[in-house]
């Protein structure tokens, strides 16, 4: 039984109009062409096209069955809600602006609604919303803005939150990789996990260093899918080994299957061997009653390109072990993906044991972790991150490509939070042992209050522990000399003005020089046994 119907709001219930919108609700906005006209490319492209004569008869006829109304307008059936319609409506019409959105989730659904059908006007007032309600929620102002390609609204709610963090944007000493991890696990939410990550890396480096001149666009290669290594054209057939090793073949035993690929290209195959190799679902579909021959055999069409199949077909044929292959580590990546498709899990396995084998000694650990993350391969990912994490690197400062074509904020705010334990283990380690010294150290009969250590350069060997621990030193200058905070300070780090800081006792570590080298070892230990 259709849905009841019901009729919108004033204006949008004239029935002297000219076309009627339906919205996923079954509210009937009744509305003029012309306005939708001036207000839209799109529905001024839709309309130009040739419309259905109106129904000549004087009964009115039920609009699921011919999409009329009982006036015998045309009606167009939208996905969105009659909220939303309502709203952008409004706008469009000679009439005052609606009351502003109150709600994220339905500015967010009116910029898409907008975007769509290339509303403009109605576009810069949900804008104005937007930016409004920000204030409050400056992350999924941010988010939200990212998402929908509004450069200049994720840039309004990025300063937001650099204000919000350093308030009296000072001079100041950078913050370091701990403070950059506590933000971002601060202002992640679930809500936007599935973003790329480098999304939420941009926000974080403009709030720690006042980075970020773009935040929305992604890199020209940036790519959701799998990247082959080959540059191989796809609208042309196969080439190199595998298919110059398939004539000989063929010659002695004729293929008795052809797999036509999505860009039109024939392979030929043997049924035996795709059995072999657990293809069932490919051979199932040779029962399929559309199933088409071509010279008496059977062709079947698949959803991969050429090169794509080319290489699944390679990877079921026996071959020595010394073969040469014309395919390059990367492309297991695709054939993983590929043979996973056709539930071939044999071939899927060995693909992927042989990718992580050469990622471990080609690829940056960080590239490896997010591109395991996506594919769930959980140990891999265990493995990337514990090596990532136990190097010199600063995660701050670390980009990767697969930030944008295949981690996810939810991705990278995991291995954050790996970072963020070893900097609480790094602590206890490092604050364990000063304070171990304390009794050794001639601070002049002065009292202790500071709750961060403050040491000369002298110690280098424990200085450079602790910047093996992810970078957890704070560079303050006093007095023209350097002094290193083992611990944190709160940021804005405290103290007043750098300038000013007054300068700490020099201080005596004994036998922590000594120490550090086991100290480290001990920390490295602990640091591979860590968990995502």
């Amino acid at each position: 039984m259709p849905a009841q119907r019901s009729i919108a709001q004033s204006p949008f219930d004239n029935t002297l109009a000219n076309i009627v919108l339906r919205s996923c609700d079954n509210i009937d906005f009744y509305v003029y062409k012309e306005v939708l006209i001036i207000a839209s490319p799109f529905f001024a492209t839709l309309f130009s096209l040739p419309q259905p004569p109106p129904d000549s008869s004087s009964d009115p006829t039920p609009a699921a069955a011919d999409e009329r109304s009982p006036e015998g307008l045309h009606i167009i059936c939208v996905p969105e809600e009659s909220e939303v319609l309502d709203y952008i409506l409004r706008i469009c019409y000679p009439l005052r602006n609606p009351t502003p959105l109150t709600s994220l989730t339905l500015i967010e659904k009116v910029v898409i609604a907008t975007q769509k059908y290339e509303i403009d006007v109605a576009l810069d007032v949900a804008r104005a919303d937007l930016t409004r309600m920000g204030a409050k929620s400056p992350v999924w102002m941010y988010m939200l803005s990212c998402s929908h390609y509004l450069e200049n609204e994720a840039k309004i709610a990025a300063d937001l939150l650099r204000h919000k963090y350093y308030p009296q944007n000072r001079k100041a000493p950078l913050p370091g990789d701990s403070a950059f991890v506590r933000i971002a696990l601060e202002i992640y939410d679930d809500n936007y996990g599935q973003l790329p990550a480098i999304l939420l890396y941009r926000l974080v480096r403009h709030i720690c260093f006042g980075e970020g001149k773009t935040f929305c666009n992604l890199s020209d290669s940036s790519s959701t899918e799998p990247q082959s290594g080959n540059s191989q054209d796809s609208d042309a057939p196969p080439t190199g080994s595998i298919f110059l090793g398939f004539v000989a073949l063929l010659v002695e035993h004729p293929a008795d299957i052809l797999l036509k690929s999505s860009d039109g290209v024939i392979i030929p195959a043997h049924k035996l061997i795709l059995r072999l190799a657990s293809a069932t679902s490919i051979l199932s579909r040779l029962d399929e009653s559309d199933c088409v021959r071509q010279d008496g055999i059977p062709v079947v069409t698949l959803e991969h390109s050429a090169d794509a199949l080319t290489q699944l077909i390679y990877a079921c044929y026996p071959h020595p072990s010394n073969s040469p292959s014309k395919y390059q580590p990367d492309d297991d990546l695709r054939l993983f993906h590929v043979a996973q498709s056709y539930d071939m899990s044999d071939i899927a396995s060995k693909a992927r044991s042989r990718w992580s084998a050469q990622a471990k000694l080609t690829k940056d650990p960080l590239s490896t972790y997010l591109l395991t993350s996506q594919n769930g391969w959980t140990d891999e990912a265990q493995d990337a991150a514990r090596q990532l994490a136990s190097s010199r690197i600063s995660i701050s400062a670390k980009y990767v490509l697969e930030m944008e074509r295949a981690g996810t904020a939810k991705h990278y705010h995991a291995l954050l939070k790996l970072y963020d334990n070893i900097f609480v283990l790094s602590r206890t380690y490092i604050s364990n042992e000063v304070a171990s010294q304390r009794n050794r150290w001639d601070i002049s009969g002065e009292a202790w209050h500071d709750p961060s250590y403050a040491i000369t350069p002298s110690i280098a060997p424990i200085v450079a522990f602790d910047a093996l621990c992810n970078h957890q030193c704070y560079l303050r200058r006093s007095h023209s000399r350097q002094f290193i905070e083992i611990c944190d300070p709160p940021y804005p780090p405290a103290g007043g003005d750098i300038e000013t800081h007054p300068d700490p006792p020099p201080l005596s570590i004994g036998r922590m020089v000594d120490n550090s080298r086991k100290l480290y070892n001990k920390f490295m230990e602990d640091v591979t046994h860590a968990q995502l």
